[in-house]
């Protein structure tokens, strides 16, 4: 799958992320940030990576996640 808008990978990290698939969702993510996404859809993807982080219990890059969507929103 290679979509142009970083809108499916989002939805489909999104649905791995409930699913306990961490590392999975975390590379979708990842890849949808390169798509060059709108600012909200950063600071959404960016809140995606948050959250991944916060599950893992990394603090520290569950803040500095958080920090950059707030700073993108």
């Amino acid at each position: 799958m290679r979509p142009a808008s970083p809108v499916p990978l989002y939805h489909l990290s999104r649905a791995l992320l409930e699913t306990g698939q961490l590392d999975e969702s975390d590379t979708q993510v990842r890849k949808a940030l390169t798509l060059s996404p709108s600012a909200g859809m950063a600071a959404s993807l960016h809140m995606q990576i948050g959250m991944a982080a916060y599950i893992r219990k990394d603090d520290q890059a569950a803040l500095a996640s958080f920090d950059e969507a707030l700073r993108l929103d």
